[in-house]
């Protein structure tokens, strides 16, 4: 608010795919999409083999899980370990450890796998782990590329960046 009472509102600019009419808030964020999705440009490439990708970040996630064999992801139930989060996770969710299913219940039931985190419900482990973890975001904008974990979330985005504004 400023000292007269009127509040300043800051633009937020849109940049316009001219292929698939995606909208990102990022010029630098369209000019990836263009270039990864459309264009289908790769410049980075794998010293060891012939994997080539738009990033260099996915380049080392290759070289880590594929080439190192990194397994960094370790189950804290049976001490199991995998390359990709998303395979802790599957692990996870059916439930082959080496151990009693009343300890498995116990441990994963109420404990996250990765973390400290814990709760009296398992609902509330399974979506910390979904939300945290693995970063998924159950709504999605039809507008744009943002995501968001609670609905109501997604209502304020929307009424923020894509309907017009109310005029007082």
């Amino acid at each position: 608010m400023t000292s007269k009472g009127f509040k300043h509102e800051k633009k937020l600019k849109i940049y316009v795919c001219d292929y698939c009419d995606l909208q990102l808030s990022q010029k630098a964020k369209l000019e990836r999409h263009i270039n990864e999705v459309h264009k289908n440009i790769r410049n980075f490439s794998c010293l060891e083999c012939d994997y080539i990708a738009s990033q260099k970040c996915h380049i080392k996630k290759h070289v880590d899980s594929v080439h190192l064999q990194l397994r960094q992801y370790r189950c804290k139930i049976c001490d199991r370990a995998y390359k990709d989060i998303s395979h802790l996770s599957r692990h996870m969710k059916i439930g082959r450890h080496e151990t009693t299913t009343k300890a498995r219940r116990n441990s994963y039931g109420r404990e996250c796998p990765f973390c400290e985190f814990k709760s009296k419900r398992s609902f509330n482990v399974k979506k910390h782990v979904e939300n945290i973890h693995m970063k998924l975001k159950q709504f999605q904008c039809q507008e744009c590329e943002y995501g968001a974990n609670h609905n109501w979330n997604l209502k304020k985005h929307i009424e923020r960046h894509h309907l017009p504004k109310k005029a007082k």
